[in-house]
């Protein structure tokens, strides 16, 4: 017998929360991250969600993230307990995947690992991907601080693969321009190499520390899904 709550699995609205903070009390830093992906305020309870969210802006395969999607329910013994994932990612293959964000420290902890084991075997027997990501995947370093930077200077709207085909075409036949040669380049077409990067146009090292002069590779067709948080998660 299934003990998920009854209510839909994905019932609730891209833009509504399923559970609310009352207070602002408590050592947790609360805040909202501008999402051009989402069109919207992404709230995040601490840092590390903050800086995942980073990660999901710029990420080509997430075509949307939803922040507390939904409440459901998983069996902890002979009891039913309550539980809201931290977000819900869409992928551009259509696969949704629920994502808790939990620090190394606390989720090796026996009773948390346990309620985190007890809920991944439960959301996987009802066949929802479901991923636990910590922080010594999400600040891996220099990827980070790239993809940080680049989310800053994301243009706004999003541009349409139409635009950013017609304006990369005279560069398919550079192998591997500079991020100087890009910028000065895109920079007369309403883009930027950020926009490249988080539509899957552009190919980088993010293992090692970007400047003007590093290489890149640019797509004709994009490839969502080279940039991998961890070859053991579906994105």
């Amino acid at each position: 017998m299934s003990h998920v709550s009854p209510m839909p699995i994905y019932a609730h609205p891209s833009a509504e929360r399923a559970r609310r903070v009352i207070t602002r009390s408590g050592a947790i830093f609360r805040g909202k991250f501008p999402s051009r992906k989402n069109g919207r305020m992404i709230h995040h309870e601490g840092l590390i969600e903050l800086d995942a969210c980073f990660l999901f802006e710029m990420h080509p395969l997430v075509l949307r993230y939803q922040e507390q999607p939904l409440k459901l329910r998983y069996p902890e013994g002979y009891r039913l307990r309550n539980y809201t994932p931290d977000f819900e990612l869409t992928l551009r293959t259509g696969k949704k995947v629920l994502v808790e964000i939990k620090h190394s420290e606390i989720l090796a902890r026996k009773d948390v690992r346990e309620k985190y084991d007890n809920i991944a075997a439960h959301l996987g027997s009802e066949g929802i991907d479901y991923a636990i990501i910590t922080e010594e995947l999400i600040r891996l370093e220099p990827r980070l601080t790239t993809l940080k930077k680049a989310s800053a200077v994301l243009t706004f709207p999003t541009p349409t693969d139409d635009f950013i085909c017609t304006a990369i075409s005279p560069l398919l036949a550079n192998d591997s321009p500079t991020i100087l040669e890009l910028d000065d380049y895109l920079k007369h077409r309403g883009l930027t190499t950020a926009d490249l990067l988080a539509n899957g146009y552009l190919i980088c090292d993010l293992d090692t520390e970007m400047s003007s002069s590093t290489t890149v590779s640019i797509l004709k067709e994009p490839d969502h899904e080279w940039l991998r948080i961890s070859e053991k998660l579906p994105f």
